[in-house]
Formats: structure tokens, C-alpha cells, sequence
């Protein structure tokens, strides 16, 4: 008989951070889907756009998906952004 695997989620280290510029936002997610993975959603537009680009990449470990979430911190600030949210 076809057992699952328990999967076990971490909730307490999901993040999101959200980004402001005066014309575009920047959204990004670090949490796990369905089957336990670390995944890193990373949602952009204009601020009163409807439409945008959503980027959904699947990361080996929670580590490496703070490393990529510190990184695209950085990024945005470099790109002139300002951090608005940072939910831990």
C-alpha cells in the first residue's frame, strides 16, 4: 500500500519582504510548497499596474533561501527601492 511522507513545515521561517520605488514594487516570498521544498516567489510590476511577473524557484535549503532573499534585498536597494515590509 502507497504510504506518503510526512511532510514538515516550518512556518515560523517563512518571510516576505515588500519593496517600494516611486513607480514599482517588488514582493518576494521564502516559504514551502506542498511537498516541504523551500521555494522563493519573487512577484514585480508597476504600483498601479494589474499586470506584472511572478518567479517561482524551487532552492536546495532554507539557507540557501535566505542567502538568495539577503541578495535580493541588496539588489533592490541598490535599484533605489525601499523596504516597506519585512515579515519574519
Amino acid at each position: 500500500m502507497f504510504q506518503m511522507a510526512k511532510i514538515s513545515y516550518k512556518i515560523s521561517d517563512w518571510r516576505r519582504m515588500l519593496w517600494l520605488s516611486d513607480t514599482r514594487f517588488y514582493q518576494a516570498e521564502l516559504q514551502q510548497d506542498l511537498f516541504g521544498d523551500w521555494i522563493l516567489i519573487r512577484h514585480w510590476a508597476g504600483r498601479w499596474q494589474k499586470n506584472g511577473r511572478v518567479v517561482t524557484e524551487v532552492l536546495d535549503s532554507l539557507d540557501d533561501g535566505l542567502s538568495k532573499l539577503e541578495e535580493t534585498h541588496k539588489r533592490r536597494l541598490a535599484h533605489g527601492y525601499q523596504l516597506i515590509e519585512d515579515h519574519s
